[in-house]
């Protein structure tokens, strides 16, 4: 055999081998997310490789006869197909490589950190590989809430600012640092139930170890600290600079410190996705990022129509109101994240707490959901479905959001409120979007709803903010007459400051 008719099998061999052992030895590297059970699958390939390698060797050694021409033939079409390929696709002017790890293409953009502005429908976050769990027994559910449930008493928190982490500012800045960790630090350190009392206790401990984390800790901590200035104490703060030095430096702080915190939330994902050695950091600044956004909409949306007056009735009330969107885009994303992250979290207790969550969940809403017909779920809010045709348009999508308003909003499982935002559908945001009144009626008694978990949870991120989204919508309601009547009992909870009964608060809204 010439060396031209060799030439096949020794490049075959040459080009195979190095590729087998990487595939063999290194399967995560092929791999553009994080996925342990296709290792195996790899490490296969690499095998059939290397013992194509093998025979290309026997083939090389051996006389030429008609099964070596084909078999070299096989080869080099196997070779040239790919380069001929890329040609193709350069010379029509596409890219190429996408989405292909090592070739330039965005290999890890699966995951779009767009917590504010998240497109209603996102299939790359639709995609993410979920793991479910088994789901657990009624026995399982009680004994498990019970310990997840149970108060914990004010325990002071020996938590140090750190100053091993890299950072760049020194002096006054460095100062203002430790005041804004500190004000974290305290307003964390409350009676609170266990499971959100080891939220706080482990998100502080990732700010400890990473800085992405932390600047998401300091900006959060910093638009807290401005709800106890007085310039900020209406439900639509005045964007007049405070004379303070000191309240200028914390405005200041809270725009930038969130500001770097989201820009490098958003290049760890793009550069690096979500695994082992990412996913504290990644989960514990979308924690905060999604704390911010429905915390602290007050800060984010000053302007305000001063024609907007309690004296208006009109349907531009309607159009000008401010409907709490930054509820529902968030809350998806935050939930995509822990199903995608919860696994590889480091911290034992804390992996255990967040699939606990989404198991326990999951069980309330399959029997909640039963087709059973003794399983009669609450029908407290269907007054809001009032007045709507069977054959009306989005009906299902009325009828489902307040189904579902009422499975989380009464007894015991109204801690589970705040997983409404991430179980309507993409529709119910595009109705909230056009200002539908049926719509922000859900949507408001939902915010009531979440007082009621605040007081429960002593949720510490939430200070202002149900109020604040109810100011938004209250005059829409008003220009209504059918409106102004059905929202009278959220009005009466979040205005009044008081917890009405339900069956009376049902005959409220009824009149």
């Amino acid at each position: 055999m010439s060396r031209i008719q060799r030439l096949p099998f020794f490049l075959h061999t040459l080009i195979e081998i190095p590729a087998s052992l990487n595939f063999f030895l290194n399967p995560s590297s092929q791999l553009s997310i994080p996925a342990p059970q296709a290792h195996t699958i790899i490490q296969q390939y690499a095998t059939l490789l290397f013992v194509s390698c093998l025979i290309s060797i026997i083939f090389a050694s051996r006389p030429v006869d008609r099964t070596s021409r084909n078999v070299a033939g096989a080869l080099s079409l196997y070779h040239v197909a790919p380069a001929i390929r890329a040609g193709g696709r350069i010379v029509t002017g596409q890219g190429f490589g996408k989405g292909v790890k090592g070739l330039g293409g965005p290999g890890m953009h699966f995951i779009q950190c767009e917590y504010l502005f998240l497109p209603l429908n996102n299939p790359a976050l639709q995609a993410l590989p979920i793991k479910k769990l088994p789901l657990p027994t009624t026995a399982t559910v009680t004994r498990r809430n019970a310990h997840f449930s149970r108060p914990v008493s004010r325990n002071p928190i020996s938590f140090y600012f750190p100053t091993s982490i890299s950072t760049t500012v020194a002096g006054e800045d460095e100062a203002l640092e430790f005041r804004l960790f500190q004000h974290f630090v305290n307003i964390t350190d409350v009676p609170q139930l266990f499971s959100a009392c080891n939220i706080s206790l482990w998100i502080i401990q990732l700010a400890c170890r990473h800085r992405s984390v932390m600047e998401a800790l300091l900006g959060v901590s910093a638009f807290h600290l401005r709800s106890s200035f007085s310039s900020s104490s209406s439900a639509f703060p005045t964007s007049t600079i405070p004379e303070s030095k000191s309240e200028r430096e914390v405005i200041k702080a809270s725009h930038h410190y969130m500001g770097l915190a989201i820009a490098t939330h958003r290049k760890l994902i793009i550069e690096e996705g979500v695994t082992e050695k990412t996913a504290d950091a990644v989960l514990g600044s979308c924690l905060f990022i999604t704390y911010h956004s429905t915390g602290s909409q007050k800060f984010l949306n000053q302007a305000h129509n001063s024609a907007l007056s309690s004296n208006s009735h009109t349907e531009r009330d309607r159009q000008l109101c401010r409907v709490p969107l930054h509820w529902f885009v968030p809350m998806k994303s935050l939930k995509d994240m822990i199903n995608l992250a919860a696994a590889y979290v480091q911290n034992e207790g804390m992996r255990t707490l967040l699939q606990w969550e989404e198991a326990n969940f999951r069980v309330v809403l399959q029997n909640e959901t039963s087709p059973d017909p003794d399983n009669d779920y609450p029908t407290t809010f269907n007054f809001l479905l009032d007045d709507l045709p069977l054959d009306a348009p989005d009906y299902k999508t009325y009828a489902l959001c307040t189904k579902y308003l009422n499975i989380l909003g009464g007894g015991d499982i109204i801690k589970f409120i705040l997983k409404f935002p991430a179980l309507v559908p993409p529709r119910f945001v595009e109705l909230l979007r056009e200002k539908d009144l049926r719509m922000m009626g859900i949507a408001g008694y939902f915010l009531m709803l979440v007082r009621r978990a605040d007081h429960e949870k002593h949720l510490w991120w939430m200070a202002g903010a149900v109020e604040n989204d109810w100011e938004g919508m209250k005059y829409a309601y008003e220009s209504d007459e059918v409106w102004n009547r059905r929202m009278e009992w959220a009005r009466k909870e979040i205005e009044g400051g008081r917890f009405i009964d339900f069956e009376i608060g049902e005959a409220l809204a009824r009149v």
